[in-house]
């Protein structure tokens, strides 16, 4: 009986004025808060937009909203893809306001806090507590840590309010209740992230049950009341939930293995980073030694507090509503344990649950465990105000808290050795120290411990005096911003000019119009908000209605993920440089911007993250993709050199002699002028593995100047190196090409090219080249701010007829496009012949030679169309993604389409002139469209049929 004598008053109206104004007062409060915290990006024309913020959730805001668009990926389904928010009402309102993105993300904070304290002053009646629920919730380790990931905030903020609407319900059915709870379900789903709605959903599911398990009302009448809010919210986000269950069958999270499953949780040994958030390395001074934990700070941040602990000790042992607070501690406990992932029982159980078994990232399960802290923070807040707290509590609350200190500094000094091994591990070379009085991140912990037990004795004394909370407030804020402040949207917040096309965006937009073909550029290096600010990075090519095969997205086709080589940030494993990768020509691509970032040593020489990977030598020892020479063209922009830096090693050459003339470089001026020069083993290059026992007392040189090792995967581990050199010309020349010959067939060995740089040393310049600068499948352009535009040789159009398909197996076809190269030998040729899975496209016609034509007369992101003339039957292949829901009509009468070369789509097309037109009508939408308005109109009238009577404004209580 004790749970339901708990429970059995019914909730008194707001001490503090109308209901309505109170909650409007609320919601300004922490409008004011977040506004005056991120004041410093706010009133600076930059934008709160660190990380994954500006290049995938801010582009999702000001995008077009449609349900496909051909501006990345070659073709995405932007109706499958939850993140981008289409249809969470904030996102969708803002949407339409210039400048919102600020707003929206402040927007989520301001929920978070006000959604928390809606439900801690359900729970406590007191205005002091619910403030320290809210915003012990709201400016958490894992908000704060989560500011780039729009989703994740937002759907985190809907979680406290779905449980006032459980709590609410107890009572019995209130139609503005049910229609919040409703709404709060909903939010969290179409707010974007639905490993945090799956959460919220499981915590709702969770409460109710525990609520439901004796109150007044009954526990039928109750579960159907809960049932009926999850029930009718999930039906509600059918128009997203249907599209995204589709996409996730065709991504690569449709199988998640137990190491992904793992990945991105709390390490155990990183435990202390939740009352020292920075002990394990951070970004901003004075916390910004370099990182060396495990995984991601962004991921397994959950700084929670001291005040909020101390509060929630008090809370969890005096306040008189014990069964509710033992379900908060268990929440906590449980939520706690599950953030190390696979480190625990629990973990490894929890894998095997059908779709929670779809998420990664089990570090963000502290978010449950926040606010399970934040509400039992209230109750010790308002146990404190109520006098239920003895000074035996408040003796057993203090000596804690001094001990779990004294207990972390301690376990820091034991654990010295094994951290300092893990610092070392994470190439972090500068010695651990962890005084306090040196090491900001244990000392300013220490020092809010120390202000916590300070405001906890503050509140104790003057706990009866209003203003007691002017004391409390302040103490937490200092608290909870020592991580939050601290955080990379202070450094990391781009300009809002960065959303403004370059003037290479607007150039190659207009050139890429004409032809309807598409735009890459490299994303390999983005290392710091400069080089973002100056370069051209997906999504936002996006906003400028830039074609760009590549994207970012934690959703990616897994064919086209598979056959491009690419990864849901877009990078590519490599550009394809050889003429028989054909990946990029059957995409359309035709420019191609390589974004490198060089980075000069003490030598002078500036080399890329990249390494060119030629090969040349004979086929004595190499394979046969060993090429003997190799030429680099800089006929369309010369340049001054007066010294060529190499970066290089031999292989299967321990026979090769000292001195021997292993490659010949012959450098030729704009004058046509010529000079020779040579790479020698033991001076320039030498032998990779030359250090390995069982290698050196074989080679027959010397070990040239090491550039940096390389470890060896055979037995004793030895080291194996690459070598730098450099060729001095006789003078500074303009030059126009260089050749690279290996010199003699006969001579065993293969050279390997890793780096090469042009210096001028009068000018003090140096400029790499790049795997794709000395290929000849890619053409300079010119040079820009952003990096060097290059033109794809071999690219075919957006659209063009084939006479002939061929059938082979899915796998055939992705290695045909890699290497062209057909299973039975002969060579895949894109431009006459057609890959196909399906028996029904084999198609056979006559040779269309140049006589078949294709022009696209209309493009939109959602449709294409185009115009067909061939003097026989032909096949029409279109270089866009292939996918569910794509229609296709010739002359207005249906086709069929078929799955093309893996990840495009195709039609048969009949002899003559014809328009065909491919529109995007996808199935699942049509049956999301179904469900939700369905629910919308039934819930609807539901509503007016259970509550005829009008409710109070008391009810919003």
């Amino acid at each position: 009986m004790q749970m339901a004598n708990e429970y059995a008053q019914a909730p008194r109206k707001f001490n503090w004025g109308n209901p309505l104004i109170h909650s409007l007062l609320v919601f300004l409060s922490f409008s004011l808060l977040f506004t005056i915290f991120f004041a410093p990006v706010l009133f600076s024309g930059r934008l709160l937009a660190p990380g994954d913020g500006i290049v995938y959730y801010l582009p999702a805001l000001y995008s077009a909203k449609t349900l496909w668009t051909d501006l990345i990926f070659g073709g995405y389904p932007v109706v499958g893809d939850p993140q981008n928010m289409t249809w969470y009402p904030p996102a969708l309102l803002l949407h339409w306001i210039p400048n919102s993105w600020n707003a929206l993300v402040v927007l989520a904070y301001v929920l978070a806090g006000s959604f928390a304290y809606c439900y801690g002053y359900m729970l406590t009646r007191s205005r002091l507590a619910a403030s320290v629920s809210g915003i012990t919730y709201s400016m958490c380790g894992f908000m704060m840590a989560h500011l780039g990931h729009a989703t994740i905030i937002h759907a985190a903020a809907w979680m406290p309010l779905l449980l006032c609407a459980m709590d609410r319900l107890r009572h019995g059915f209130s139609r503005l209740w049910f229609g919040l709870g409703v709404l709060a379900v909903s939010c969290c789903f179409l707010g974007g992230h639905p490993q945090i709605a799956v959460y919220s959903l499981g915590m709702g599911f969770f409460y109710a049950l525990f609520l439901g398990w004796r109150v007044p009302l009954g526990r039928k009448k109750y579960y159907a009341y809960a049932i009926g809010v999850l029930a009718v919210g999930l039906a509600l986000c059918a128009i997203q939930i249907i599209p995204t269950a589709e996409f996730s069958r065709l991504s690569p999270r449709s199988e998640m293995t137990f190491g992904e499953f793992a990945s991105y949780s709390l390490p155990r040994w990183q435990t202390l980073q939740t009352l020292f958030p920075y002990f394990f390395g951070g970004l901003l001074p004075p916390f910004n030694f370099p990182y060396w934990g495990k995984t991601s700070l962004t991921e397994v941040a959950g700084y929670l507090g001291w005040l909020p602990l101390m509060l929630a000790m008090v809370g969890a042992i005096a306040h008189p509503k014990r069964s509710i607070v033992r379900f908060w501690l268990w929440v906590g406990v449980i939520a706690f344990l599950l953030t190390f992932g696979g480190d625990t029982f629990l973990g490894r159980l929890f894998y095997n649950v059908p779709v929670y078994n779809k998420f990664r990232a089990q570090g963000r399960h502290v978010i449950e465990a926040t606010l399970a802290v934040s509400v039992l923070a209230g109750f010790g807040v308002a146990a404190i105000q109520r006098r239920l707290v003895s000074r035996k509590i408040i003796f057993r609350t203090i000596v804690a808290t001094i001990a779990v200190l004294i207990l972390s500094l301690v376990s820091m000094g034991i654990l010295y050795p094994a951290f300092q091994e893990k610092a070392i591990q994470a190439r972090v070379t500068a010695p651990l120290n962890f005084w306090p009085w040196s090491n900001p991140a244990v000392g300013v912990p220490i020092v809010m411990c120390v202000a916590s037990l300070v405001g906890f004795g503050l509140l104790l004394r003057w706990r009866d005096r209003r203003w007691v909370g002017l004391i409390i407030i302040p103490i937490l804020i200092a608290d909870l911003s020592t991580f939050g402040w601290f955080w990379e949207w202070q450094i990391n917040a781009p300009l809002a000019t960065a959303l403004e096309a370059k003037p290479i965006v607007q150039k190659y937009r207009s050139l890429l119009r004409s032809n309807h073909q598409r735009f890459l550029g490299t994303v390999e290096s983005i290392t710091s908000l400069k080089d973002f600010e100056s370069g051209v990075f997906p999504n936002l090519t996006r906003l400028w209605d830039l074609p760009n095969i590549s994207g970012y997205s934690p959703l990616i086709l897994s064919r086209f993920s598979e056959v491009m080589r690419m990864s849901t940030n877009g990078g590519l494993s490599s550009v394809p440089v050889h003429a028989d990768d054909r990946r990029l020509d059957v995409m359309g691509v035709r420019y191609l911007l390589e974004q490198s970032a060089p980075k000069t040593d003490q030598r002078g020489f500036a080399v890329t993250g990249q390494d060119l990977g030629v090969a040349l030598g004979s086929t004595v020892c190499g394979p046969s993709l060993l090429s003997p020479s190799m030429n680099v063209d800089l006929s369309t922009k010369p340049i001054e050199v007066s010294e060529i830096g190499f970066v290089t090693m031999l292989g299967c050459a321990v026979t090769v002699p000292e001195n021997a003339a292993v490659v010949q470089v012959q450098v030729t001026d704009t004058q046509g002028r010529v000079e020779t020069h040579a790479l020698r083993a033991g001076r320039d290059t030498a032998e990779n593995s030359y250090d390995c026992p069982e290698v050196k007392p074989l080679v027959q040189h010397q070990r040239a100047t090491v550039f940096r090792d390389l470890p060896v995967t055979k037995p004793g581990q030895c080291q194996a190196h690459e070598y730098v050199s450099s060729l001095v010309l006789s003078q500074p020349r303009q030059v126009k090409q260089i050749e690279l010959k290996w010199s003699d067939s006969k001579l065993p060995g293969v050279l390997l090219l890793q780096r090469m740089s042009l210096m001028n040393r009068q000018h003090n310049t140096s400029f790499p080249l790049t795997s794709v600068g000395v290929s000849p499948k890619w053409k300079q352009v010119e040079p820009s701010d952003a990096g060097t535009i290059y033109e794809n040789q071999q690219v075919l159009p957006r659209a063009w007829l084939v006479s002939k398909t061929v059938r082979l197996a899915p796998s055939e076809i992705v290695n045909a496009i890699q290497t062209s190269r057909l299973p039975e030998g002969g060579v895949y040729e894109p431009e006459k012949v057609a890959l196909v899975e399906n028996a029904a496209a084999v198609f056979q016609g006559l040779d269309l030679g140049t006589v078949g034509q294709v022009r696209v007369v209309q493009r939109a992101e959602a449709m294409l169309e185009v115009q067909t003339k061939a003097p026989s039957e032909a096949f029409l292949v279109l270089s866009d993604a292939y996918y569910p829901g794509w229609q296709a009509t010739i002359d207005g009468k249906p086709t069929r389409i078929f799955q093309t070369n893996y990840i495009q789509r195709g039609v048969k097309v009949p002899a003559g002139e014809h328009v065909v037109r491919f529109e995007f009508h996808p199935l699942s939408f049509k049956i999301g469209v179904g469900i939700t308005t369905a629910m919308l109109v039934a819930g609807g009238y539901g509503l007016l049929r259970l509550g005829r009577k009008k409710e109070p404004v008391e009810a919003l209580d």
